[in-house]
């Protein structure tokens, strides 16, 4: 949803119908990744695993101001719509810092 945004703004009953996964995230960090019933396609293990790969590229370098290290998140279905997805740290490695500032 994007209230205030006349292009993108998207009305809560059409949400409902949201046919892409989306995210639910936690305040510990962990999210759970999830899909409407009936919305098509596969959500599970592989199909996490390999968006975070395609997105990130190297899990413990992910160049972005977030600085975070992907290399011990796991993944486990909690159902044929939802999987959990946990262990993302900070990442400890300055080179984001050093590469956006150019």
């Amino acid at each position: 949803m994007h209230p205030g945004d006349k292009y993108r703004d998207i009305s809560f009953p059409s949400l409902l119908d949201l046919s892409l996964p989306y995210a639910e995230m936690s305040f510990d960090g962990s999210l759970c990744v999830a899909k409407a019933d009936g919305s098509g396609g596969v959500l599970n293990f592989s199909t996490c695993a390999q968006q975070l790969l395609y997105e990130v590229g190297d899990p413990g370098a992910y160049v972005t101001p977030d600085v975070i290290d992907f290399r011990n998140v796991s993944f486990h279905s909690l159902s044929a719509h939802k999987v959990l997805c946990a262990g993302a740290k900070p990442s400890l490695s300055s080179a984001p810092d050093e590469l956006l500032r150019l």
